[in-house]
């Protein structure tokens, strides 16, 4: 697809534009002409929502200046290990697609704060995600998953944590490391017990365990909280 095909890359090209909305377009794949066109390289923000992308190109690198990407609702199966090039990213949204896995180089992505990932597939989620010294929020929402790397408690700048609607029997005791954690959601899964550190976590201001069937008790520092 050329630049000539789609009036906003065309206007994007022209006046070096740093952001970028493709939203409801009806794409199957990223316009190629974004990776080789050099006036295309300094984009900063770009929108792809509810296309019909299934595919991200494995250079998609090339787009070093980019701090955030936005494809929800699309249809992707999977995201390439090209994506850890991405250097200077700081927000990736991929919720709403067909996503089974995270590839391990999510772990390169040094600038990254804002991470969602809701209604996709996914059942596992790679222990390098929780090296990002900056994120600050992850959204894994109506996903696959039935437990957590302890490697989380490494994650010290995580302030909301979303875990709704899995299939999360427990969560690790490293969680309780989270010292700068204000927000954990973990409706709707299949958890056992509550661990009892949870409430000694003094930035913790809401916290949500509704439709866990099984939760029958909380620490009682976390009620008294």
């Amino acid at each position: 697809m050329s630049v000539d095909e789609i009036p906003e890359l065309l206007d994007a090209q022209k006046n070096s534009n740093t952001i970028l909305q493709l939203n409801y377009k009806g794409l199957t794949e990223l316009p190629s002409c974004l990776l080789q066109c050099q006036d295309l390289r300094q984009l900063q923000r770009l929108y792809l929502k509810r296309n019909v992308i299934k595919k991200l190109p494995e250079d998609i690198g090339k787009l070093s200046s980019l701090i955030e990407l936005y494809l929800h609702s699309n249809e992707l199966n999977e995201l390439p290990n090209g994506v850890g090039d991405l250097v200077s990213l700081q927000s990736l949204n991929v919720s709403c697609n067909h996503l089974t896995s995270v590839p391990v180089s999510i772990g390169c992505l040094s600038q990254l704060t804002t991470l969602h990932l809701a209604n996709n597939e996914i059942s596992t989620l790679p222990k390098e995600l929780f090296s990002l010294r900056h994120l600050s929020t992850l959204d894994v929402m109506s996903n696959r998953l039935q437990h957590l790397p302890e490697e989380i408690g490494q994650c010290q700048s995580l302030q909301m944590l979303m875990l709704d609607k899995n299939r999360l029997s427990y969560l690790p005791n490293e969680i309780c490391h989270l010292h700068h954690l204000e927000e954990l959601s973990a409706s709707g899964n299949c958890l056992l017990c509550i661990p009892p550190g949870l409430g000694n976590t003094d930035s913790l201001k809401n916290v949500y365990f509704d439709n866990n069937p099984y939760l029958h008790c909380l620490p009682w520092n976390l009620i008294n909280k």
